[in-house]
């Protein structure tokens, strides 16, 4: 019983660390502003980030060398403008 318990703490605390580090780089790129090269648009970028926090969680619990890969190879940020939806390359 202990040890499921022990368990579910370690989940938790991975999981709100992922979300504090998703919210730092939110909060980096919410200070910088972008120029839309298509539309104009002249203020602060739309993040999109692909991959899936749970799922690197759950391979980091399988594995940490499995959960670091993922983390790395697909937990990738792209910046997009509201108006128009491009994706800007530089920041």
């Amino acid at each position: 019983m202990e040890s499921i318990q022990t368990f579910i703490k370690i989940v938790g605390i991975i999981l709100i660390f992922g979300s504090l580090i998703q919210l730092i780089r939110k909060w980096k790129i919410a200070a910088r502003k972008i120029i839309c090269p298509k539309c104009g648009y002249n203020g602060i970028p739309e993040i999109k980030t692909e991959g899936n926090t749970l799922i690197g969680v759950l391979l980091l619990l399988l594995g940490a060398i499995p959960g670091l890969l993922y983390f790395l190879w697909f937990m990738k940020t792209h910046y997009l403008c509201p108006k128009c939806k491009t994706e800007i390359k530089k920041i």
